[in-house]
């Protein structure tokens, strides 16, 4: 049995983020701050900010070549509705998210998504879906190979 709480996901529950400070305030606990309170575990954050669930499983897998079966639970923030996993591995474009006032790089193929969703919008929201549960399918795998407990949450933007 473990005694670590590994914690990912996006700027909901990144631990230098706070959406519109300047820095997080030093006595603001997050939401896996209280989960691993609650659960009598040491909690290790593995959070980026911006992340979708590409990054989510990333992080996850460095925590458990970190920690291995030290880790007794899991807790993924999902990211929000519009960012659940960008169709990658199930789609039928390869597109990058939107990233809104953050000027284009090479590679970054924005036109293509909007293209994809002007004029495939179904087939975008189900490579979506499919990513998304492929995703989840990982992380419950990576979760079962080392005996932990896994809760997924959905974070939702107010």
């Amino acid at each position: 049995m473990g005694s670590k709480l590994i914690s990912t996901g996006c700027s909901f529950t990144e631990h230098d983020y706070r959406a519109g400070e300047d820095k997080v305030p030093v006595d603001f606990l997050f939401w896996d701050h209280h989960m691993a309170d609650y659960l009598n575990l040491d909690l290790h954050n593995y959070a980026v900010g911006g992340s979708g669930w590409d990054e989510h499983i990333y992080q996850l897998s460095c925590a458990i070549a970190e920690h291995g079966e030290d880790i007794e639970a899991i807790i993924i923030g999902g990211s929000q509705w519009d960012r659940f996993a960008y169709p990658y591995p199930a789609g039928t474009d390869q597109v990058c998210p939107p990233h809104i006032g953050v000027p284009q790089w090479p590679g970054h193929v924005y036109e293509s998504f909007e293209n994809c969703q002007k004029h495939l919008p179904y087939h975008l929201l189900k490579a979506c879906l499919l990513s998304t549960f492929n995703a989840m399918f990982l992380v419950t795998k990576l979760a079962d190979s080392i005996g932990a407990k896994l809760l997924i949450a959905q974070m939702i933007l107010h």
